[in-house]
C-alpha cells in the first residue's frame, strides 16, 4: 500500500498544480481553456472503450505500468480480496470518468456562454 500512497501523493500534487494553472488560464485565456475542455471531454469519454476489456486492462496494463513489484496481487486468503474486488475498481473508474467528463462539460459550457 506504500506504493499506492506514493502514487496518490504525486497525482494529488499534479492535480493541484493543474487546477491552479487552469484557474489562472480561465481568466486570462478563456478561448484556449474552452477548446482544451472540449478535447478533454472527448478523451475522457473515449476512455469508456476500456470497460469491455477492463479485467485485462486492470491486470496486464494498468498494474504493469504503475508497479514494479507484484504486491498488488491478492488471493482469497487476503482480506483485500473481499474489501476491494475488481468490480469496485471498475465502478470507481466509471465514477472518475463521469465526474471528469461532467467537470469538463461544465467548464466548456460556462466558457461558451461567457462570451
Amino acid at each position: 500500500m506504500a506504493d499506492v500512497r506514493n502514487i496518490y501523493d504525486i497525482v494529488a500534487a499534479i492535480s493541484f498544480l493543474a487546477l491552479i494553472i487552469c484557474g489562472a488560464a480561465l481568466f486570462k485565456y478563456p478561448d484556449i481553456l474552452q477548446r482544451s475542455a472540449l478535447w478533454n471531454l472527448f478523451i475522457i469519454v473515449a476512455l469508456l472503450a476500456i470497460l469491455p476489456i477492463f479485467g485485462y486492462f486492470w491486470k496486464h496494463i494498468f498494474h504493469a505500468l504503475l508497479f514494479t513489484n507484484e504486491h498488488w496481487k491478492t488471493n482469497r486468503a487476503d482480506v483485500s480480496w473481499y474489501l476491494m474486488p475488481r468490480v469496485f475498481f471498475r465502478n470507481s473508474f466509471i465514477l472518475i470518468i463521469a465526474v471528469a467528463a461532467s467537470i469538463n462539460a461544465c467548464l466548456y459550457l460556462s466558457l461558451r456562454f461567457r462570451k
